[in-house]
């Protein structure tokens, strides 16, 4: 059997180890701990035999450590070993080292007495050394060391006292128990050790009790309070009778009570706690740095002392709840309750951090809105839940128990108050129950979603048949239907959040052979589309399609359900949008730019690459700030969860937040946007009248602190615009013309970029409109349509400016609408022109002849070359990373660019009107054999402007046109383009006759040809294809011919009408590189190559992008027949489908093809437009148009194989789009999907 070694011989090796040259060992922290436990074993022995042998070996260990240590520490090490071995030498000279035995004769050291207690106290120096460094290692010596009782106070006492505080400081970090109980053991040995009433021990007892109140902190044991306190009470009188400052003692007690009463809510001890803190403060100098904190703490506590105002019994539930019916006590208890809360409130944005107060107050709060519910109960008087005090009250219960779920993530505090604002919405939806309305109800509901256990075992009906374990899905669906109803009308974001939970739990519960499952999921796409949110369109797409899947095609309502499944899809086309490259605060940005253009300072690169630095770091930084708001992280849960009391919380922060008078104008402007937007949601949740007028107040401010210059200005023009649109549709409240003036005149006036100048010009515009001021609306939207151009020129990518365009796709009808109502049909005609293909036009515009300007002035026509380069060049890649100022300012540089080379240019003679947009003498002079007819719709009216061979321009009221019916049968044809249903086109076509083209017929009289110019949404339309409710068709009465553009048309018409000598190009593909298989692609090509055995045929694996690019100058008519690969969100990518790639929009966009005279696009679609910017004709006819072709045949939608061949084989027999598409008609007259797709563009 081995034993353990024993310490002596654990620290023989090590000496040995050293004599040897390894001094390791004796360097190690556990060498001191074996000495210390040899001389503990020691000192148990009776007799004093081994201690020679034992201060030998510790003589040697610290010898051995001051030759091998640190240098530093060598000559304290030397030190302790000469004090062992003196006493080694006192007893027994021959047993010290030769090399010391000469010194010791020579010094002559004083006696020891007391051999142990010499070591001992060395052993304890040690002690006291080490711990200041290797904390662990000296509570572990301290230990082993001997106190003895007659040791003076401050070798004792002091060390006892350093020894607690480093155990509670490794409690902290362990948050071992243990250790907190051997800090208070050696504190109270402090205690013990330093009995004389004097300075040392009032600083041990202070010292000890904040030891003490550190295990109170974990145990909430009595028994540690009072300890605490009789330590503290000895502290003060000792001090107080030596004269000594009584600040930190009575700080330290007053703190120490307040915990006490926390624990024990005893309310002596808080205002015992008071006391303390006064006099503290009171003996304070005036100017004392610490006057703050403590004046701090004694707030705190006045807080507290007025949130329990003479109570006694904290935790006690109110009898005024049974035995008050006075309505009048019950508003002044109320009203009490709620001034204690009020006043004890802490900072809405940096809350106390006191552990006392929030769990108070929350108590508090529950109360008295739990009293606020039984007093609309007892009286029936709703006030007591409907008044805005009751709101408020209810918010701060909210807040409160959100923050001690943030400390406590255990904490029961949110289903508690889930539970009791569940009631509160109760009580407040009963009171009106008259108004019909859901809100209250449903956030009820919203609440006990959120904490299923708030949710009480027996619910009043109808709760418990809509929530809970009982929940019918009958009733759930049915409901729903309400909220989204409601939802459609004004948003809500907790209408709708409720809709979709309640038809979830329905769908979850019915079973998958349940007939009513496709209803549910119907009801739920259409929960998802009123929300609109991410991507809730896609959802809602699948809901319906998994609806439609569900029924019998022989299903009575089998069609309703398609219908529904459209109108998802076509929602889902009405909302999306091309993204922008992301761009992160760029108001601020684009405020950089104006701000250097407004000073005229330089825009060299080295001053930009400066200022992108600035503002990254501002991007960067702006999250982090974001967050730091607590109003907005209020408004940003609002609008997530829909939660009133989360509003309100934004409402109250924002107030709390308010800035100073010293603040800076920017902090004043982000403050009252901030708070308009609060008011203008909490006007959609309440519909209170008032709150849309403080929107519209505020934003009225803002205004006058706003710059003079820059995005945000032209921003907060117009947010008033659509508020004061909002108050006239609500209100009926008008503005007088001087304010609609002053209006228009700051939207006009506001230097900005092209971006916030159309948005605020159109805001107004549109407010115009609405007061019948259609002169001023006329004004605003001349300048809106004008910026167009320079709008998409501040950006830098071609994607990103056609994404800009989508945002602004109804300025072009609403400007055209405007100038009619003003009685300016010529300027209607113009500025339709130029609102329309923004881009096709710039294309167009960059392809101007400069013959006579390079004559005259070719430095100009170098500058325009360079600059069409630049702006035609892709210059972001391909990740489209954003760029921060430098993007932003060559954005702006671009658009300036062009603007003064433009200037310029127009100086020179002859050139005045150099790319200025048509005037209406061009527009209508192009001796058409035929009137040309431009539809035009809005949200304030549809009309037709005619332009008949006199070049006069006549508008024709369209009255049953309306811009909701158009987006409507538009985005259902686009929807189901895929599969068009004659049903659906059946009533399209009918509607066309009586709302538009029967009433043009009419207008224009005899006519055997007319030349349609759709706009917006239109543009989807087969105009030449209406049926009347007689069966009679456009196509019986006239030939009809599209035009993207007038400006289009007529370069079209200018080129040559004889062909010059070329080849015809037959381009078929079976099977594209991206595609399915297409069989009668090839069957059709090979058809027109029997019809022109000497056209170039490109067929199959020759149609590659390389071959029939280089084929296409050559070619006077070119025929296509494959699929058209859509991208409509990147539509210039779009195109034809060959063998090798696809030949794009883009491709043919930088073709100049002066021979081109005509174009078949034998493939699907070839003429739909983008639903997000319809005007912008990013559609393949346009662009074989724009390539040069003068007359482009093309499909509306994908048509079966059949009929693109006998198509094709009609067009070529009879050379009339119109009579092919006749006789297809009479073919087939029950499938208009067959007949109508086909149409011309051009001359």
């Amino acid at each position: 059997m081995t034993t353990a070694a024993q310490p002596s011989d654990r620290l023989r090796q090590r000496i040995s180890r050293w004599e040897q040259g390894d001094p390791e060992g004796v360097l190690a922290d556990e060498a001191l701990i074996e000495a210390a436990q040899l001389w503990r074993k020691f000192t148990l022995e009776p007799a004093d035999k081994n201690l020679d042998f034992v201060v030998q070996l510790l003589g040697w260990l610290h010898w051995a450590r001051g030759t091998s240590g640190p240098e530093g520490q060598r000559a304290l090490e030397r030190k302790i070993s000469l004090l062992l071995f003196q006493l080694l030498w006192q007893r027994n000279p021959e047993a010290t080292p030769s090399a010391l035995r000469t010194y010791f004769r020579d010094a002559k050291p004083d006696p020891i007495e007391d051999p142990k207690e010499h070591v001992s106290g060395i052993l304890r120096d040690i002690a006291a050394i080490v711990i200041t460094e290797k904390r662990d290692t000296g509570i572990r010596l301290y230990d082993l060391s001997e106190w003895p009782p007659d040791l003076p106070p401050e070798h004792s006492a002091l060390p006892l006292l350093r020894v607690a505080e480093a155990l509670a400081s490794r409690y902290g970090e362990t948050g071992d128990v243990a250790d907190l109980d051997a800090a208070v053991s050696y504190g109270e040995r402090a205690v013990a050790m330093a009995p004389d009433p004097g300075e040392l021990r009032a600083n041990v007892l202070q010292d000890v009790s904040v030891v003490l109140c550190g295990r109170f902190e974990v145990t909430a044991a009595m028994s540690d309070s009072d300890r605490v306190i009789a330590l503290l009470n000895e502290a003060v009188e000792i001090a107080r009778s030596l004269g000594l400052s009584l600040v930190v003692l009575l700080t330290n007690r007053s703190l120490a009570r307040v915990r006490r009463f926390v624990a024990f809510h005893q309310l002596t001890d808080l205002q015992q706690a008071e006391a303390d803190g006064a006099a503290a403060l009171a003996a304070l100098p005036p100017r004392s740095p610490r006057r703050a904190a403590v004046a701090a703490h004694l707030t705190m506590l006045s807080q507290l002392l007025a949130a329990h105002p003479g109570d006694e019994d904290l935790d006690h539930e109110d009898p005024d709840f049974d035995v008050r019916q006075d309505p009048a006590k019950l508003w002044a208890a109320i009203e009490s309750e709620r001034s204690a809360i009020m006043t004890a409130w802490p900072d809405a944005n940096a809350p106390g951090a006191d552990i006392g107060l929030l769990p108070l107050l929350n108590l508090r709060a529950h109360q008295n809105l739990r009293r606020r519910i039984h007093a609309a109960q007892a009286t029936g008087n709703a006030e007591f839940v409907l008044s805005a005090e009751a709101m408020t009250d209810a918010a701060y219960l909210w807040w409160i128990a959100q923050r001690l779920t943030a400390r406590d993530s255990a904490s029961s505090r949110i289903p508690q108050a889930c539970e009791i604002l569940g009631e509160f919405h109760i009580q407040r939806h009963n009171a009106t129950v008259s108004t019909r309305r859901p809100d209250e109800l449903v956030q009820t509901m919203m609440y006990w979603w959120a904490a299923p256990e708030a949710v009480r075992d027996s619910l009043r009906d109808p709760l418990d048949r809509l929530i809970g374990p009982a929940a019918e899905p009958e009733l759930q669906t049915r409901y729903a239907g309400t909220l989204i109803h409601y939802a459609r009308q004004e948003y809500n974001p907790a209408l709708v959040k409720a809709a979709i939970l309640l038809l979830t739990d329905a769908v979850e519960a019915t079973g998958a052979d349940d007939p009513d499952l496709p209803e549910r999921l119907s009801q739920l796409s259409d929960a998802y589309l009123a929300r609109g949110q991410g991507d809730d369109f896609d959802i809602a797409a699948e809901l319906a399609a998994d609806a439609v899947a569900l029924v019998p095609a022989d299903h009575p309502e089998a069609g309703q359900y398609k219908e529904r499944m459209n109108r998802a899809r076509s929602r889902r086309l009405r909302h999306t949008r091309r993204p922008i490259s992301p761009d992160p605060v760029g108001n601020s940005m684009s405020l950089f730019v104006m701000r250097q253009e407004y000073l005229g300072t330089p825009k060299g690169a080295e001053s930009a690459a400066e200022m992108d630095a600035l503002v990254q770091k501002f991007v960067a930084d702006a999250p982090e700030k974001a967050e730091s708001s607590h109003s907005k992280r209020f408004l940003r849960e609002y609008q997530r969860d829909g939660l009133a009391v989360s509003l309100e919380l934004a409402l109250i922060a924002t107030e709390a937040e308010t800035p100073g008078e010293d603040a800076g104008s920017t902090t004043k402007l982000n403050h009252l946007l901030h708070l308009g937007e609060i008011h203008h949601e909490r006007y959609l949740l309440t519909q209170n009248a008032a709150d849309l007028a403080e929107t519209s107040r505020l934003l009225q401010e803002a205004l006058t602190v706003a710059t003079p210059f820059g995005p945000i200005r032209a921003s907060i023009v117009n947010g008033l615009a659509m508020t004061y649109t909002e108050q006239l549709q609500t209100e009926g409240r008008t503005l007088d013309d001087a304010r609609l003036e002053e209006l228009c005149l700051t939207a006009r006036s506001t230097p900005a970029d092209a971006l916030s100048t159309v948005r605020a010009l159109r805001g107004v515009g549109r407010l115009c409109l609405r007061h019948e001021r259609y002169d001023l609306a006329a004004t605003c939207y001349r300048e809106a349509v004008a910026m167009l151009r320079f709008l998409v020129l501040e950006e830098i990518d071609r994607e990103d400016r056609a994404a800009r365009l989508t945002q602004f796709t109804e300025v072009g009808s609403e400007a055209v609408t405007a100038l009619l109502l003003a009685g300016d049909p010529h300027g209607a005609l113009e500025l339709a022109e130029e609102a329309r293909a923004v881009l096709l036009s710039l294309d167009l515009d960059l392809r101007s002849d400069l013959s006579e300007l390079r004559a005259t002035r070719p430095d100009l026509a170098d500058r325009f070359d360079r600059q069409g380069q630049a702006l035609t060049a892709q210059q972001l890649d391909e990740v489209r990373t954003p760029a921060g100022y430098v993007r932003v300012a060559r954005g702006a540089h671009s658009r300036d660019a062009w603007a003064a080379l433009l200037r310029d240019i127009r100086k020179v003679p002859g050139h005045e009107d150099f790319l200025r947009p048509p005037r209406a003498a061009e527009l209508t002079g192009l001796g058409l054999p035929g009137p040309l007819v431009l539809i035009n719709v809005s949200e304030f009216g549809g009309h037709a402007l005619i332009v008949g061979g006199s070049s006069d321009v006549r508008a024709v009221p369209l009255t049953g046109l309306t811009a909701k019916d158009v987006r409507s049968h538009a985005l259902d044809l686009l929807a189901s383009a895929a599969a068009l249903t004659r049903e659906v086109l059946g009533r399209t076509l009918t509607w066309l006759w009586d709302t538009m083209v029967g009433p043009v017929l009419k207008a224009t009289g005899p006519a055997t040809r007319v030349w349609w110019v759709p706009t917006g949404l239109i543009t989807v339309f087969p105009l030449h294809a209406a049926v009347s409710p007689t069966g009679q068709c456009t196509l019986d009465l006239i030939d009809s011919s599209y035009a993207p553009t007038i400006r289009l048309l007529s370069r079209n018409m200018a080129r040559a009408t004889t062909p010059q000598p070329g080849s015809d190009l037959i381009v078929a593909v079976r099977r594209a590189a991206a595609g399915a298989e297409l069989p009668g692609a090839e069957a059709e090509g090979r058809a027109l190559l029997d019809r022109l055995p000497q056209a170039v045929a490109l067929l199959n694996d020759a149609a590659t992008r390389e071959r029939v690019l280089s084929a296409l100058p050559q070619a006077t008519r070119a025929y296509f027949a494959c699929h058209n690969l859509r991208d409509d969100a990147r539509p210039h990518l779009s195109g034809l489908g060959l063998f090798d790639g696809l030949l794009t929009i883009d491709d043919l966009s930088r073709l100049d093809l002066p021979n081109a005279e005509f174009a078949q696009l034998s493939a699907c679609a070839t003429v739909m437009p983008t639903p997000d910017a319809p005007d912008e004709l990013t559609h393949l006819a346009a662009a074989f148009q724009l390539a040069g072709f003068r007359s482009v045949v093309a499909t509306l939608w994908p048509v079966r194989d059949q009929i693109a061949a006998e198509f094709s084989q009609l067009l070529h027999d009879t050379g009339s789009v119109t009579a092919a598409a006749r006789t297809l008609r009479h073919r087939y007259p029950d499938r208009p999907d067959d007949w109508a797709a086909f149409l011309q563009y051009g001359p």
